[in-house]
């Protein structure tokens, strides 16, 4: 496994990182972007955090493939605007980047 040694953060490109073709781990510039696999991963969104899933259940990861914070949930999404959805056990909340629980999301519905 080729692992791409990120010392510049800022010269990645997030919209040319790739998901694998298994969906678990990136790829950028034809190289794996960090040495761990996931059950499942999501797209990169600024500022360089992606959502995944491995045993230990969903949270969110930075370009080197590390956790941005200790919490696990049920599901996670990607972030927009410094927030991101996730699902716990409780429900679905909003989470920041310092993994700080907001407000809980509303769910419509649509049929």
């Amino acid at each position: 496994m080729v692992i791409i040694n990120i010392f510049n953060k800022s010269d990645i490109n997030l919209e040319k990182i790739e998901l694998s073709s298994d969906e678990t781990h990136h790829i950028y510039n034809g190289r794996n972007l960090y040495e761990k696999t996931f059950t499942s991963v999501m797209s990169f969104h600024s500022p360089g955090i992606a959502a995944v899933k491995d045993e230990f259940g969903a949270y969110h990861i930075d370009l080197n493939g590390n956790s941005i914070y200790q919490q696990r949930f049920i599901k996670t999404f990607g972030f927009y605007g410094g927030i991101a959805a996730v699902v716990d056990e409780s429900g679905w909340f909003h989470i920041n980047t310092n993994g700080v629980i907001g407000g809980k999301c509303l769910r419509i519905q649509i049929t």
